[in-house]
């Protein structure tokens, strides 16, 4: 086993695969590594599990019972930034492409190592876990507010005003 130090890996893991035997073992292998895994074996059990949003990082299988791995990666995107890594086996053409524009951080085609998942869980963890700064940045001329997220809220005249007033005090 590889000595990996337990501060690069996230504290919470959600395993979204219908794979018993692998997903078991692997679990295993990340407990053994600090890692507190959630094992689902269906989709729809996680996202109607007590936080389905509160995990620390997702490992998901794209052959799914319940929502398709795709369409889940799509839903934990827009309720949070931990990390996503995909481990599937299925093959098409246009399957890396597909998850990567939906929001997944990294994909790896099965068959693959305990090893190889650990290394790009910690690879993808040490990047979603650097914080970035963020601010809200008041357009004037542009008449509109730049969320952190990237959204952009078009303001009236009034509320151009109010938010100028909060900036100049």
């Amino acid at each position: 086993m590889t000595n990996i130090p337990v501060l690069a890996l996230p504290r919470t893991l959600a395993l979204v695969d219908d794979d018993a035997e692998y997903s078991e073992y692997l679990a295993q292998h990340l407990e053994a590594l600090g890692v507190d895994v959630h094992h689902f074996a269906d989709s729809n059990d996680l996202l109607t599990s007590d936080q389905p949003f509160g995990f620390g990082f997702y490992i998901i299988d794209l052959m799914l019972p319940g929502v398709d791995g795709v369409d889940l990666i799509g839903l934990l995107r827009r309720r949070t930034q931990a990390g996503i890594l995909v481990v599937s086996g299925r093959a098409a053409p246009d399957v890396f492409a597909n998850v990567i524009d939906v929001g997944a951080d990294m994909y790896l085609a099965k068959p693959v190592t305990f090893e190889q998942v650990v290394v790009a869980v910690r690879g993808v963890h040490r990047r979603v876990s650097t914080p970035i700064p963020k601010a809200w940045v008041l357009e004037v001329r542009a008449s509109r507010l730049a969320a952190p997220d990237g959204a952009l809220i078009s303001l009236s005249e009034t509320d151009l005003a109010v938010m100028q007033c909060f900036l100049d005090a």
